[in-house]
């Protein structure tokens, strides 16, 4: 589909970069280096979207269709948790550089004490990049209060450690303050109104389940996951969390790029502070060991104002945008089936980024 679904004719500049991810996509997934992927890239309109492969090759073989539905483990960080306190500091609800202790109840002897919303958001917050919460317990509340209370790695803003921890914290923080899980609030407040009608939690309809990729084979199971998250940490939580668990199609998350790279505008309709977006996108962290925004990573160019942001999912997720050129790419693949074992996704991320952006 080299036209770009014929939404419009791609320009001399976006041709050859376009074709020659079609030729690479069509190449990795005839060879099996990964079994499925979906791509969008898009500026202000769609330039172009195509599906490769296979969303399934255990027990049978399906077709990798535009509708599918994927597994987005960590992307879940920039779509669902993101959002959602960029929405509450909006409100004036929590303040960014506000100590977590201020908005729920933190024991005296617990380390989080120390830590602010800035530092959870950031990955500078000192908890431990493991997670592993079945340690702590096997009812909700204990694995989380287990979270609450484990001991800081590092002091709070002296180091990035990308930590699933801290995003789990900023899940349970939303659900305190707005007295909703955070699904529920992402859904009203974002989703729905840009129209990312394809993403949820925990999917449960037949007619979507019937779209969504599985992931890993289960050998408990007998079966491949299809619906249930694949986080193991995410699945004991409930499957609802600010880590992990959010279910989309390519077509909503390029919405979701639109509304970041807008500023946080929408049709004409503010949906998120425009200053505190752009405040995600800067790179807080120029001083210590890794670059991070508020949620987002950067990828390259991060001494230039033309910088690549984005997020990466365990499950083969990939955002990226180019905010200073308006650019944006979703690559959703399946590449954890049937095993998570396979890491050519690694190849795959560096050679369409190199192809796209450089």
């Amino acid at each position: 589909m080299i036209e770009g679904m014929g939404e419009r004719p791609l320009t001399t500049s976006h041709h050859s970069r376009v074709r020659n991810i079609h030729k690479y996509l069509l190449d990795v997934t005839s060879k099996g280096q990964i079994p499925g992927a979906v791509i969008v890239i898009a500026d202000e309109d769609t330039i172009y979207a195509d599906a490769y492969g296979y969303r399934r090759i255990q027990p049978n073989k399906e077709r990798m269709t535009m509708d599918t539905v994927f597994d987005l483990a960590s992307l879940t960080k920039v779509v669902a948790t993101l959002p959602a306190i960029l929405l509450m500091i909006d409100k004036g609800i929590i303040d960014l550089h506000g100590f977590l202790s201020r908005y729920i109840e933190v024991e005296n002897t617990s380390p989080l004490k120390k830590v602010t919303i800035f530092h959870l958001l950031t990955h500078t917050s000192g908890l431990s990049g493991s997670t592993y919460v079945r340690q702590y317990g096997k009812a909700r509340q204990e694995m989380i209060e287990g979270v609450f209370k484990s001991p800081l790695e590092n002091e709070p803003g002296s180091s990035v450690v990308y930590s699933n921890r801290g995003y789990i914290v900023l899940g349970e923080l939303v659900r305190h303050v707005s007295e909703k899980p955070i699904n529920q609030i992402v859904k009203k407040h974002i989703w729905e109104p840009i129209g990312m009608s394809d993403t949820c939690y925990n999917p449960a309809a037949e007619a979507y389940l019937k779209r969504v990729a599985p992931t890993e084979y289960k050998e408990e199971l007998g079966k491949c996951l299809l619906g249930t998250v694949h986080d193991e940490n995410a699945y004991l939580l409930g499957g609802v969390t600010g880590h992990s668990g959010v279910f989309s199609t390519a077509y909503d998350l390029i919405k979701f790029c639109k509304l970041i790279m807008s500023g946080g505008s929408f049709n004409g309709k503010q949906i998120l502070s425009e200053e505190l977006v752009k405040l995600s996108m800067v790179n807080h962290t120029s001083h210590l060991n890794e670059p991070r925004g508020l949620g987002w990573d950067f990828f390259s160019r991060l001494n230039r104002a033309d910088a690549i942001l984005g997020h990466l999912g365990f499950t083969g997720t990939s955002i990226w945008f180019d905010p200073a050129n308006k650019t944006s790419c979703i690559l959703l693949t399946n590449r954890i089936h049937p095993s998570r074992h396979n890491q050519h996704i690694k190849q795959v991320r560096r050679d369409v980024m190199a192809c796209l952006f450089e």
